[in-house]
């Protein structure tokens, strides 16, 4: 299979992108910078409208990862580079892969668990309504973008990911840290669910999908046990051997990270991933301490 990749080099797209190509697919990267132009890469620019038709035939699926890093204070001008950076681009791209000859049989992009906001106990299926607010509002209209392909017989994905766990980097790697200085414990309530994922399981995620031609639309990508924050902290602590009582109060993060802190740290996310269980997608990591224990424990 010729697969066209976007956001090769983050943390989700590095090790999917060498897992493809483990697996015998031949993997172009979608690059915005022309300095890393190579043999294996297509350039384009959304903003300028720079792109290369004949550079764009030719593939069988196209995964669509980029979009600008959320983390930081959500000024006016972060909240647009978050929005045109998912939305605006991907509705760029899709519009060039309608002007082919030749269009891919499947569109992947990525989206978040962002898109049902703040839900409290509530279970989440790929069937819940959207949720409230900036962050939900970016997820729906990045999922939009991938319609009019859709509407052509392209088979479209859109990957809602829940927190990526993988020591080597994003929100755990953070985590830990913290952890282990011995200042871990509840953030706000503590009440509030954590959906998560292991990398390795969401790469898998992506392969099956990938084999799976019944799997279109949205598709929750996490795991199916989620935790309380409070439980998360306390299965972290342990496996670190770390004590886990320092308590952050919920105005603290309001007032410290805003917006960002109430979506990422005090929005409760009850995630199900009833396509994937329902296609048969084998997990590796159904349980969080057992996950843990086999990133820190070695």
């Amino acid at each position: 299979m010729r697969i066209l990749i976007s956001g090769s080099s983050g943390f989700i797209g590095q090790p999917l992108h060498l897992s493809l190509k483990e697996q015998g697919h031949s993997v172009t990267r979608l690059v915005r910078t022309q300095k890393e132009s190579s043999l294996d890469t297509v350039y384009w620019n959304p903003e300028g409208g720079v792109w290369d038709e004949k550079s764009f035939e030719g593939f069988d699926t196209v995964i669509h990862l980029a979009g600008e890093n959320i983390v930081g204070r959500w000024s006016k001008r972060k909240k647009k580079k978050i929005y045109e950076s998912r939305v605006h681009a991907t509705r760029m791209l899709v519009q060039y892969l309608l002007k082919l000859k030749e269009r891919p049989k499947i569109f992947i992009s990525a989206s978040a668990q962002g898109f049902y906001g703040d839900r409290g106990d509530e279970v989440l299926t790929e069937a819940s309504p959207p949720g409230k607010g900036f962050i939900s509002n970016v997820c729906i209209d990045w999922e939009e973008a991938g319609q009019p392909l859709h509407m052509r017989g392209v088979r479209v994905v859109n990957l809602r990911f829940s927190m990526v766990c993988d020591p080597s980097g994003g929100a755990l790697q953070q985590m830990a840290r913290i952890f282990k200085l011995g200042l871990g414990g509840n953030i706000g309530t503590g009440k509030q669910f954590i959906s998560w994922i292991s990398r390795n399981d969401l790469i898998l995620s992506v392969h099956h999908i990938l084999s799976h031609e019944e799997i279109t639309g949205p598709v929750n990508i996490c795991s199916p046990e989620t935790v309380r924050q409070k439980d998360f902290a306390k299965t972290l602590a342990k496996v670190l051997q770390r004590p886990c009582f320092f308590v952050i109060p919920s105005w603290v993060i309001k007032i410290v990270m805003g917006e960002l802190g109430e979506v990422l740290l005090l929005s409760s996310s009850n995630m199900n991933p009833e396509k994937l269980i329902e296609t048969g997608f084998a997990f590796q990591n159904l349980n969080l301490e057992e996950m843990f224990q086999q990133f820190f424990s070695k």
